[in-house]
């Protein structure tokens, strides 16, 4: 098990169990993150690495919370989810 405090695009947790792989000949399974944002590109990476995501918590669950308490709007939850679907594509929305 590979322990990760953030996943993003999965790029860093796949080097690093590539690189546990190789060097160390460890066998990694699975990758244990603290908080994930779901980015299609991650599920994406550790497929290709044959390993599992186990996220402690997620982007999803972060914002039904911040809904439910108020501190949120739908609005925002909604601009969080463009950005969860496509993250380089709405960092260029914002520039324009």
């Amino acid at each position: 098990v590979l322990i990760e405090d953030l996943l993003s695009t999965g790029g860093s947790a796949v080097a690093s169990v590539e690189a546990i792989r190789e060097e160390g000949q460890g066998i990694i399974t699975d990758v244990v993150s603290i908080f994930s944002y779901e980015l299609l590109s991650s599920f994406e990476s550790a497929q290709s690495a044959r390993v599992q995501l186990h996220p402690l918590s997620t982007i999803t669950t972060l914002v039904e919370v911040a809904i439910s308490q108020g501190r949120i709007t739908e609005e925002d939850a909604e601009r969080i989810g463009e950005f969860v679907k496509d993250p380089e594509g709405w960092g260029r929305m914002l520039t324009k």
